[in-house]
């Protein structure tokens, strides 16, 4: 058994200084080529996200638009411009703490992502009054997603669309 043990702890070893190398070349790729693309597109990169990008993730879990989290990690921040409009996109990988607890009374706790992709953030010169929320279809439980708050369903005319997506809004004029 000995044998067997150190060279399971060797392979851990070895893979996890593999895997750090691997990273830092992911890293490297990223600053020679995302970098003065963004740039040449008058675009602005940061590897990791602006306390800007921590802010408007904060107002999408306030509109229930990403799940809740314990943990976050945002990186691969572009910002610019197009047509006037500004934007801004990264991407988020939420994390939650999920504790358990068996018979005996012992805990175990562990991380479960909840949400890993990119987040997108889009100026609009229009003067919006209420708020309007599109989230895909969720079958039998559209009926709750607007039970005891302020949303309410917007019927649209597209019925494609409407097969797809759920759009809840405070106003339904908008």
């Amino acid at each position: 058994i000995f044998p067997i043990a150190i060279g399971a702890m060797a392979g851990f070893g070895l893979g996890n200084w593999g895997y750090s190398g691997v990273r830092a070349i992911g890293r490297q790729a990223k600053q020679i080529m995302v970098q003065p693309i963004a740039q040449r597109f008058g675009l602005t990169y940061n590897e990791l996200a602006s306390p800007a990008a921590s802010t408007h993730l904060d107002a999408a879990r306030s509109l229930d638009l990403v799940p809740r989290w314990d943990r976050k990690h945002l990186e691969d921040e572009i910002i610019g411009e197009r047509n006037g409009n500004g934007f801004e996109f990264f991407e988020a990988h939420l994390e939650q703490r999920r504790t358990t607890r068996d018979s005996r009374g012992n805990t175990q706790t562990k991380w479960v992502t909840v949400f890993h992709g990119q987040c997108w953030i889009i100026n609009s010169p229009k003067t919006f009054h209420g708020t309007t929320k599109v989230s895909r279809d969720s079958g039998l439980f559209n009926a709750l997603g607007a039970m005891g708050s302020k949303w309410s369903r917007a019927k649209l005319e597209d019925p494609v669309f409407e097969k797809v997506w759920e759009v809840y809004t405070t106003d339904q004029v908008e």
